[in-house]
């Protein structure tokens, strides 16, 4: 019998994010079934009856493996190791390109990804940008009759929690104009070693705010209530 695809090896990649959305699926042991599928994957794409395992969960990488010999009750085992937090689908890719390439491996690498929801670091590189799905949404609605750029943004946040932030007036006020605030604000949250992000979450948490709530609409918060007075009351310097 045949194996592989096209009589061709692969070495497998597991990458499991580690996201607060993916809690109930670690807990319900959805997420152990699904690395024991990838294993048998492995079994016929690969010889070494091993997967290495990759957790993104907004620091760096945690990496192991799953075995033939050791895969029961293993992930349960490795992600209690792992912080939850706001994953990096990203890194861990850069993470499993790295170790591929540090095995020395002639077949080619076969990635397996799963994730709670989209992964919010596929924004950062595509979806915010000129010329995006999002930016493109963004001008169909604010060509809408009756549709300002305030109002079609907040629908686009409202629609995409976890991928873009709010942006109105009373941010505009503290925040200024900068060429891309969907970006700028990726990118901020990610600088050292993501300390805003884990910030906005110790703001969640002492608020009692359930894990479903995302660092930005925390950020979105934040910055309104700060200035919102302010704005209301006309004594800011922005409009």
């Amino acid at each position: 019998m045949d194996r592989g695809i096209a009589n061709r090896r692969a070495a497998v990649y597991l990458i499991l994010d580690h996201d607060w959305y993916m809690k109930e699926l670690y807990e319900s042991f959805a997420v152990q079934a699904f690395a024991e599928r990838v294993l048998a994957l492995s079994a016929n794409l690969d010889d070494d009856g091993s997967v290495p395992v990759i957790f993104s969960s907004g620091r760096q990488p945690f990496l192991e493996e799953i075995r033939l010999d050791n895969y029961r009750g293993r992930i349960g085992q490795l992600h209690t190791q792992v912080d939850w937090g706001w994953g990096n689908v990203a890194e861990a890719m850069r993470r499993a390109v790295g170790h591929y390439q540090d095995s020395g491996a002639a077949d080619p690498a076969f990635i397996v990804t799963q994730v709670g929801d989209e992964p919010w670091d596929k924004a950062e590189a595509a979806d915010p940008a000129d010329g995006s799905p999002a930016h493109t949404a963004w001008h169909l609605l604010r060509g809408q009759p009756g549709i300002g750029w305030v109002t079609a943004g907040k629908l686009l946040a409202r629609k995409r929690p976890r991928l873009l932030p709010v942006y109105d007036r009373v941010v505009r006020c503290v925040l200024g104009r900068p060429k891309s605030f969907w970006l700028d604000l990726h990118a901020a949250l990610r600088v050292d070693n993501w300390a805003l992000h884990h910030e906005l979450m110790a703001l969640r948490q002492a608020a009692d705010l359930p894990e479903t709530v995302s660092a930005l609409r925390v950020c979105d918060v934040v910055v309104w209530m700060h200035h919102r007075t302010d704005h209301q009351q006309g004594s800011c310097i922005g409009t």
